[in-house]
């Protein structure tokens, strides 16, 4: 069961993420602002750093330099910024000023560093390229406070008023329970060619109010100082509006963060029109990618889309089927064909390989955390697979085609990614290695191995199977019968398709089978220990089993879709979620023999 949550201390790293739009729409000769604040506070949270933002309407000082006694109101959802001390909207025009007094206040335990950045989301030009980023101009006051509440100026405090341009940003760094203010003025001056911006049809424009902020360096924690100095701010996204009536989503949402480290995520139209009723708007959150030379990888973790109130928005739950397309940050080291893992709380929840341009593209239940491999391993036949796993690669894209493994896989952790189960098939060598008649390849005896989106083909024979494995099997096809050796076995999504035969959980220590099908004559999975006697635990979870007949087997009866035979060791069976069966079988679930080894657990 998923649920949308809030995210959880996934980096060392506190981010706060308040964006706030203001629209300045301007007519021929006067406009006025409108505005709607997002709040996604608290996106990530580590330890104990916690930062608020608030704010009030202009300034009143006995000190002459814009103090306010209380900035009183915390900005979320509804506030109202650059307005008159009414919180009324004014008009605009050559010669209009207006202040906001903004607080960053550090409410944790812990140091911490901030960036406070005002900048433009959108905005339109005349036909001689003019913007309102032009003459608009802004001036920032920073207060500190003494122990007694009095205030004074920061290093002078008085910043010289700039011309707004791409905007403008204020970095900063308080000590738990410490506050800073600022006050911020936008000022339209008068001046000759003020009648360049008079057009028709007005020009318009969008700003950001986008505050980040981290552990701070001079934090002494269990690790020393410093051990934060390495902790980077985190890149958000602009914010897409939700229209209530998803009828109205019409287009894909794109949203995308800024610099040379930019993450773009397009969502599709149709899993827009899915979100939950109570998501009004979107953003992106991740974290700066990180190279790591010595492992030969580019992570980006915690890649999230966050609604209004930053919580984050489980996709895999709206169950569309939708696959997000995410443009990583333009990286020298990252090329096309490069293999990809998306992680989720930190388990392997899909493979895909960058595409021309930076493009990946997969269905998860959140953005999640992307690992590039830089090693561009991509074979072939069997000869190059051979070679790319000698030569250490351990992350491998199989072309179509069909591949014998040899010993040098033996000991390996490798992941094979194939071109699809129509097209990429790994047989099990069926003769000639040991035990079980010549039926068991040791291929990957003692490997670690997941298998993704290829076919797995046995010769059908009773035992056939890679001999101790553990393997994750995810969207595979499994040809013929298939026994599991000794190690752990987990199949995601797969199908298995067998005649004559069970699939055998065999010396198994633990098998599960989650969100599978199998097609049979009649017979599906077998549990059962042949000659062992380990504490086997099996799970079958959300599966649907088919059958072409009824098989016969064991006292003439009808067998079951999972049959268990405890004569050998001892076995826990959990039978979990949907899981759905022809009627030609004996129901879900039977025990043949040794009844009192067996524990059989339905949820």
């Amino acid at each position: 069961m998923t649920n949308k949550k809030t995210v959880r201390g996934a980096l060392v790293v506190s981010i706060i993420a308040l964006i706030t739009c203001i629209s300045m729409l301007f007519g021929t000769t006067a406009a006025w602002f409108t505005d709607s604040v997002s709040n996604t506070n608290n996106i990530i949270k580590s330890g104990n750093v916690d930062v608020e933002l608030w704010h009030t309407h202009g300034s009143d000082s006995e000190y002459g330099f814009g103090y306010v006694e209380n900035v009183g109101t915390e900005v979320d959802g509804t506030t109202k910024l650059f307005a008159n001390a009414d919180g009324e909207q004014i008009l605009w025009e050559p010669g209009a000023s207006v202040m906001e007094t903004f607080r960053i206040e550090n409410v944790g335990s812990l140091a911490l560093k901030y960036e406070f950045r005002i900048k433009p989301i959108a905005r339109t030009y005349t036909e001689d390229g003019k913007a309102l980023t032009d003459i608009i101009k802004l001036q920032a006051i920073e207060l500190g406070y003494f122990d007694n509440g009095v205030p004074y100026l920061v290093d002078g405090g008085l910043n010289e008023q700039v011309v707004f341009g791409d905007g403008y940003v204020i970095k900063g760094s308080l000590l738990a329970n410490e506050k800073v203010d600022y006050n911020i003025s936008l000022d339209w001056e008068a001046s000759a060619n003020d009648n360049d911006y008079n057009v028709k049809d007005g020009l318009s424009l969008i700003l950001g109010i986008e505050l980040v902020a981290t552990q701070y360096s001079s934090e002494v924690d269990g690790f020393g100082k410093g051990f934060d100095d390495s902790a980077e701010y985190p890149s958000v996204s602009n914010e897409v509006a939700i229209p209530a009536n998803r009828d109205e989503v019409t287009s894909d949402i794109t949203l995308e963060t800024e610099g040379e480290k930019a993450v773009k995520v397009e969502i599709p139209s149709n899993l827009a029109k899915a979100l939950p009723a109570d998501v009004e708007s979107v953003s992106l959150v991740h974290s700066e990618p990180v190279i790591d030379q010595a492992n030969n990888t580019v992570t980006i973790n915690a890649i999230e889309l966050v609604d209004q109130d930053g919580n984050i928005i489980d996709l895999k739950a709206l169950a569309t089927g939708e696959m997000i397309k995410v443009t990583l940050p333009k990286q020298e080291v990252i090329a096309e064909g490069m293999p990809v893992v998306i992680k989720h709380d930190g388990e392997i929840a899909a493979y895909t390989e960058v595409k021309d341009g930076g493009i990946i593209k997969y269905e998860v239940e959140h953005l999640c955390e992307v690992v590039v491999s830089l090693r561009t391993a991509s074979v072939k036949d069997s000869a190059e697979l051979a070679t790319a796993i000698a030569d250490g690669e351990t992350i491998i894209n199989l072309a179509a085609g069909t591949y014998k493994m040899t010993s040098v896989a033996q000991g390996k952790t490798l992941t094979l990614i194939g071109a699809g189960t129509d097209n990429t098939i790994i047989e099990v060598v069926p003769a000639g290695q040991g035990e079980a008649g010549g039926q068991l390849d040791y291929s990957f005896d003692g490997s670690n191995v997941t298998f993704n989106n290829l076919t797995i083909k046995t010769n059908s024979q009773l035992y056939a199977g890679f001999a101790r494995l553990s393997g994750t099997y995810n969207n595979c096809v499994i040809q013929n019968t298939y026994n599991l050796g000794t190690g752990n076995s987990v199949f995601n999504n797969c199908t298995f398709n067998i005649t004559n035969e069970y699939l055998r959980v065999g010396g198994a220590y633990s098998a599960q089978f989650i969100g599978c099908t199998f097609n049979t004559d009649g017979r599906a999975i077998l549990v059962y220990q042949d000659g062992t006697s380990v504490a086997q635990t099996v799970l079958v979870k959300d599966c649907t089993f088919n059958a072409t007949a009824a098989a016969e087997t064991w006292n003439g009866l009808h067998v079951s879709a999972v049959s268990i035979d405890g004569t050998n060791g001892t076995y826990s069976v959990t039978l979990e979620g949907n899981n759905v069966v022809d009627d030609d079988f004996n129901g879900l679930w039977q025990i043949k023999a040794g009844e009192a080894n067996v524990t059989v657990i339905e949820k």
